[in-house]
């Protein structure tokens, strides 16, 4: 059974919190293998590359219903998932600036954390031939060289269509212990629009070329079980 907590909890008047909404489109524990828990948080910046901290933060919904909402997923073997998901989404260009700032860090790479000069941090692009067309994402390490230790956290970010108006995700998955988890973000790519009911925007590295207007309400339900929300705008 789906476990979702909630970290905020209801307000003093005993409203409920406004994020659940968005909450019900997202992921859930049943979704994620390997997932037990889940709770409603803040995202997880889980970097010191300012222009990737900022462009995290950078953007907001302009839906009242559903407010942006970062869901965290406890997996196996201390790995954690996030999914960020924003509903008519503001700004014009929001992938391409997301990969400006994924190359921005890759240059700085690597980054030495002023508190413990034995760590440092390392951004590597994820090639484009192991994404779908229009989704951008990176690969952080951070490692210490005299613990010996190493985290892996593998980062997307794509542009959805909801009833016609764009929206944003990110999902991650992070391994606290070594190289990159068997589980990776574009795995979750179908599940997650599904849930959001809504289809992969190609065009989010600014293709000139509009997407395709959604399937019709009387398309069969055979065609909509096959063809999955990834390829759907293709």
């Amino acid at each position: 059974m789906a476990v979702l907590l909630l970290v905020a909890g209801c307000s003093l008047g005993g409203e409920r919190d406004p994020r659940e909404m968005t909450a019900g489109r997202m992921l859930e524990v049943a979704d994620v293998p390997g997932a037990t828990t889940s709770e409603i948080t803040r995202i997880d910046e889980a970097t010191i590359c300012r222009p990737m901290k900022q462009m995290l933060h950078r953007f907001y919904s302009r839906s009242e219903e559903f407010p942006v909402t970062t869901v965290r997923f406890d997996v196996i073997n201390g790995i954690t998932v996030q999914q960020t998901l924003i509903y008519d989404s503001t700004g014009s260009d929001p992938i391409g600036d997301y990969q400006y700032a994924v190359d921005t860090c890759v240059e700085k790479s690597p980054l030495r954390y002023k508190s413990d000069f034995q760590t440092t941090e390392t951004f590597e692009v994820l090639d484009q031939s192991a994404v779908p067309r229009g989704v951008v994402g990176y690969t952080d390490v951070v490692t210490n060289e005299d613990a010996g230790t190493k985290s892996t956290i593998q980062r997307i970010f794509l542009r959805f269509d909801h009833e016609g108006k764009k929206g944003l995700m990110y999902l991650s998955v992070t391994n606290p212990s070594g190289d990159p988890a068997d589980l990776s973000p574009m795995d979750l790519i179908d599940p997650a629009l599904r849930k959001a009911e809504a289809t992969l925007d190609h065009t989010g590295l600014g293709s000139l070329t509009p997407s395709p207007a959604p399937a019709t309400a009387d398309a069969s339900e055979d065609a909509s079980a096959t063809v999955s929300p990834t390829q759907a705008s293709e």
